[in-house]
């Protein structure tokens, strides 16, 4: 546990250096990290959720935290694998391990925080700069190329998101609000 700790304080404080000199050969050092974080946050999330039941009447049940655990750590190899060749698109040169390692330790400032309501949106962007520093690092692209690859499918999402907002919002207008009795 001491490892993992010591491991997370460089990820956060020195994520440069984390993946300069980040040298696992296997992809059991990562997963068990995530598996570690991933645990704690869905208890945390678990104990989170008791209060708020109190005003909103449902908390997460047993099933449902370990299902989300489980679905995290499944979801973590496929969304390596997309970032994989996302970035062998652009040039990359690390490889499935790497960008499985490059993954999961981009993402710790979310495994940290995430379960923190508003907090978790500045861990989520903390998190994309540790990912932009590690895509760097890891798949020796250079800084802007690394900005502008993750910049421009946020800011294509950002529109998608804008036009489908518009969009239902003039259906409402067309066909009638509905209304409230």
């Amino acid at each position: 546990m001491q490892e993992i700790i010591a491991k997370t304080k460089k990820i956060i404080f020195s994520p440069k250096e984390f993946f300069k000199d980040l040298n696992e050969p296997k992809i059991k050092d990562a997963f068990v990290f995530a598996a570690f974080w991933s645990l704690v946050r869905a208890v945390l999330a678990f104990l989170i959720s008791i209060p708020i039941a109190s005003v909103f009447g449902k908390s997460l049940s047993y099933p449902q935290v370990v299902l989300g655990f489980i679905a995290e750590l499944i979801i973590g190899f496929v969304a390596a694998f997309l970032l994989y060749l996302w970035l062998r698109l652009f040039g990359g040169k690390g490889n499935y391990l790497k960008t499985y390692q490059l993954y999961v330790y981009s993402n710790t400032p979310n495994m940290l925080l995430g379960w923190l309501p508003i907090i978790s949106i500045i861990a989520g962007i903390y998190g994309l700069y540790i990912l932009i520093v590690g895509t760097r690092e890891i798949h020796k692209i250079g800084n802007k190329k690394s900005i502008l690859i993750y910049l421009i499918p946020m800011i294509v999402i950002v529109i998608l998101l804008l036009v489908g907002t518009i969009f239902a919002f003039s259906s409402l207008y067309k066909f009638g609000f509905p209304r409230l009795r």
